[in-house]
């Protein structure tokens, strides 16, 4: 929770940021598939100084820089936006895709266990991107973090491609 702060203090931060951001992101992806409409992040509460831990800081760093959960946010608002959740598909033990579609196209969030091997194909019709939106390359990229796989295909025919 330092943010640039990091430099300054005198004690090892023990923020996982990359951790931080994906259980937000995952968090946002179960509402949705759980028909939410909106959700409304409040992103700064409780904050008071860098001595105490703020209660709930999401977007935002305790310096006020945008935290890189914001990044990873903004590629899931970005992906999902006009997509409504269709269905959730297992994709073997602890892996599953949750899939949207709608305008743009379809789009599946992959989540699964820390350790889970998550699906990846060299299909040129599906997209890769990882959890802050950099195009993916391999299946190492961020490992055991979720991913997603963006498509101009139907969302059951995105979902017979990961499998």
């Amino acid at each position: 929770m330092t943010g640039l702060y990091r430099h300054a203090i005198t004690w090892q931060p023990e923020e996982d940021t990359v951790g931080l951001a994906e259980k937000n992101c995952r968090y946002t992806v179960s509402l949705l598939a759980q028909k939410v409409a909106k959700v409304f992040l409040y992103t700064a509460h409780g904050y008071s100084s860098l001595a105490r831990a703020p209660s709930f800081m999401v977007l935002l760093g305790a310096d006020g820089y945008p935290h890189p959960g914001l990044a990873a946010y903004a590629h899931l608002t970005r992906s999902l936006e006009g997509k409504p959740f269709v269905r959730k598909v297992a994709l073997g033990e602890n892996r599953f895709a949750y899939l949207f579609a709608g305008r743009g196209g379809s789009c599946a969030v992959l989540c699964g266990g820390r350790d889970a091997q998550l699906p990846f194909s060299r299909d040129p019709a599906i997209r890769w991107t990882d959890l802050f939106g950099n195009p993916l390359a391999d299946a190492d990229t961020l490992p055991g973090t979720m991913r997603y796989a963006a498509s101009a295909l139907p969302p059951e025919e995105l979902a017979s491609r990961l499998e």
